[in-house]
């Protein structure tokens, strides 16, 4: 086949087309992938303000405050730190802040990607319709 001939019009029109059809089918599912995530995170956000798994916070500062786990020797002679309650209350407080803190940022950043994935698919969505879908004068 040489350039030019009617043939290689038709085969270039089909690849542009193929290639159209695939790039508006990602955007689609791009925007959907999107909009999934928008709701979900927004939903978690709005919801629920901790994470939805249990820690045990008092096991924690109890662990951290006792300056980790005991010797073989603190064993034998049976030498433990003893921490208040006020230590431990504090202790707590502040771990659940930077769980509740760290929960928000996760579900932030979650938003951010949804936004990106809407934004990339929206736009593959209207740059291939006009190629996928010509109006009636173009054909």
């Amino acid at each position: 086949m040489s350039i030019g001939k009617k043939e290689d019009g038709v085969f270039y029109k089909k690849i542009r087309m193929i290639i159209a059809s695939l790039a508006f089918t990602i955007g689609i599912v791009m925007s959907s992938i999107g909009g999934v995530m928008f709701l979900s995170s927004s939903a978690k956000l709005l919801f629920f303000e901790k994470p939805l798994y249990f820690t045990d916070y008092e096991e924690q500062c109890r662990f951290r405050l006792e300056e980790g786990p005991l010797t073989i020797k603190e064993i034998d002679r049976d030498e433990k730190k003893v921490i208040s309650s006020e230590e431990l209350r504090e202790c707590v407080g502040k771990l659940e802040k930077q769980d509740e803190e760290r929960y928000r940022n996760e579900k932030m950043r979650s938003l951010v990607d949804a936004f990106s994935f809407l934004i990339v698919g929206f736009i593959l969505f209207l740059s291939f319709k006009r190629i996928v879908f010509p109006r009636k004068k173009e054909r």
